[in-house]
């Protein structure tokens, strides 16, 4: 089975590492904030935010979510995968050199496709936290796999289509393998 999994969200806890970041350039996280929708950031000093977004640390510091590493290792070895991450170009580097470093069982040459329309990219599986991507891979993708990772910025979504979702990728490695 070729399984398609996105990378921020899924396998790696971005959300803290923006969060880390933006403290540390000085930013106040809003009392009560939560991670609710991507649009969540707005939320926050702009000028801030696009500093964090320029640090090349951004996408090569994050701590992977708890049991995501050998998941991902685990459906690996049993199935063709691939990373599907709209990770901006300018962080792509510091992307490919995470996985090097965390992952090297995924090589980079050719197993990480940097999209934002990973609608375009054919596989059995869509793994992602984001739905409006999933939705849109799965209107391109019809006899495709979707599969949401619960995240709480999916939670107020609305869907237009039938997914499956699962707490974690740990979840849904267990299932498959």
């Amino acid at each position: 089975m070729r399984i398609l999994i996105d990378a921020d969200g899924v396998i790696t806890n971005f959300t803290e590492t923006f969060e880390t970041i933006y403290v540390g350039c000085g930013g106040k996280i809003p009392e009560g904030f939560i991670w609710d929708h991507w649009h969540a950031m707005d939320k926050l000093e702009k000028g801030i935010v696009e500093q964090v977004w320029n640090d090349p640390y951004l996408f090569r510091v994050q701590e992977p979510y708890s049991g995501a590493l050998e998941a991902l290792e685990r459906l690996n070895k049993e199935h063709e995968v691939f990373i599907v991450t709209s990770t901006p170009h300018m962080h792509a580097w510091s992307r490919s050199d995470w996985f090097r470093r965390n992952a090297p069982f995924i090589h980079r040459e050719n197993q990480i496709v940097f999209t934002s329309q990973k609608y375009l990219i054919r596989g059995d599986v869509l793994v992602e936290d984001n739905l409006l991507n999933l939705e849109e891979w799965h209107r391109n993708n019809p006899r495709g796999w979707p599969v949401l990772i619960d995240r709480p910025w999916n939670w107020e979504e609305t869907p237009s289509f039938g997914y499956e979702v699962y707490a974690s990728l740990g979840s849904f490695a267990q299932g498959v393998c």
